[in-house]
Parts: C-alpha cells; structure tokens; sequence
C-alpha cells in the first residue's frame, strides 16, 4: 500500500451543515495522492458519511468518532491514523482554493522541506482579506513566529511527529508548528500560492482570529515559547518582534 503524499486532519463537531462544503474542495483537488481523516469530537447527531455529500462513498475519506474531548484532541487522533508524509489540519469549515495540495507539494521540493506554507483568505459574510506569510529569515522557526501561518494553508511533515497541546486553546496549532519545527535544521518553505479561505464567522468556529490578539495572553504566549526552544540570532529577533508587538498594545 503506497503512502498517500498529503494526510488532510479534520477535527468536527457539530458542523454538519458546513462539512460537505469543505469535503467537496478537498475531493476536487488536481492532486489526487491524498487521504482525509475525519474525526467526529462526539456531535449530534453523530456524523455520518452521507453528510459528506457527493464525496461520501470516497475511500481516501476516512471516519473516525471519539466521545467529545475537544479540538486538540480531536486533532491529535487524527494524526495517530494518518499515513501521509505531510500532514494539513483544515478546519470543518474551511475551503480548499483549486490547486492548494499541489502546490504545496510541488514547494516541499520532493520532500526535502519540513514545512511549506501559503497564502490564505480570512473571510466572513461579504467580506474578504488575503493574508500573505512575510517570511523574512532563513531559519524555519523564526518565519513561523513571523506570524500569518494558517493551519489550512501549512503542510508539516509528519515524521517530525507533532502534536496539538489539548489545553492552549486559542493558541495550540501555533504551538505545534513552533515545536515541531524547534530543530535549527528544520526547513520551511513559503509558496506564494492561494491556499485556503478560512470561514470566521459560522458558529462554534474552532478559532476567531481576534482570540489570537488578547495583548496579555499572547506576550505570556510568545514569552512561554521563547524560554522552550533553542534560540539564534533570528528567532531572538522574532519573538522579541512578536513580544514587543504585544506589549505595546498593552500598555497604549
């Protein structure tokens, strides 16, 4: 059995008016060397596969339920039964842009990248803003501590073995990206590619990206990461960026 390139990690619960969306702008990707898993974080009803529209009877689409325990964990069981080399989190209300795995693959430059990450799209009801990575260091961790890294627009290689913190809610996947990419040696990539337009106003959205901006709880955030990684010039420079950032807002 061939290993799939891409394993696509959904965490749901109680979506089920959203999923089939999502699901269809997975199903026609061009890259087709994928495997979805699906976790059901105890909704209900329970989900079904018939709620995944006309990609229902898929084989790459697997489904997984667990009794509710919440995002993290739901992510993480979908990482212990994936088998794909990269791995992508997307949300259950999230929408692939046409070609994202592709691109993101034809970026990992066969494989050789921890990382790759692209541009995305924040949108809720009429309005629409596309976020671009600015990607201004050479080391894979500092960029990732830039800042504009979405999980659905991130590939992670999954044999850099990362998991998702079940208590750090709002700032978990940041988390994961930053130690798993703590090595020095670790490579990221960015690929100026659309990747994914992430919905941020349907309710019990798993993350609002004003969650994310809370000047406190952040500066606590990136002080907590800067004391838990090797550090270079680089990454020194990012996290001092990023905690300067916050308390400045703070205290102004």
């Amino acid at each position: 059995m061939t290993t799939p390139a891409i394993s696509v990690l959904i965490p749901f619960y109680n979506r089920h008016g959203l999923i089939a969306d999502t699901v269809a702008s997975l199903t026609s990707q061009s890259l087709t060397d994928f495997e979805a898993v699906i976790v059901d974080d105890g909704s209900t009803p329970a989900l079904e596969r018939r709620h995944l529209g006309g990609a229902a009877s898929d084989p790459r689409l697997k489904l997984i339920r667990q009794d509710n325990r919440g995002a993290g964990a739901a992510r993480n069981t979908a990482l212990d039964a994936a088998t794909g080399d990269y791995v992508l989190f997307l949300d259950s209300d999230d929408l692939l842009v046409a070609g994202a795995l592709a691109a993101l693959i034809d970026a990992s430059d066969r494989g050789s990248a921890d990382t790759v990450t692209g541009n995305w799209f924040d949108f809720s009801g009429e309005s629409e803003r596309r976020l671009k990575p600015p990607f201004p260091y050479r080391d894979g961790l500092a960029n990732a501590v830039a800042g504009e890294w979405s999980t659905g627009s991130t590939i992670l290689k999954r044999s850099l073995r990362p998991r998702v913190s079940e208590t750090r809610m709002p700032w978990e996947m940041a988390e994961c990206y930053l130690k798993a990419l703590s090595d020095e040696r670790a490579r990221a990539v960015y690929v100026d590619h659309d990747i994914v337009r992430m919905r941020q106003d349907s309710p019990g959205r798993l993350t609002h990206l004003h969650d994310h901006f809370e000047p406190l709880t952040a500066c606590r955030f990136w002080m907590e990461m800067k004391a838990s990684v090797p550090l270079n010039a680089e990454r020194r420079a990012a996290f001092d960026r990023q905690i300067f950032r916050f308390l400045f807002t703070l205290y102004h």
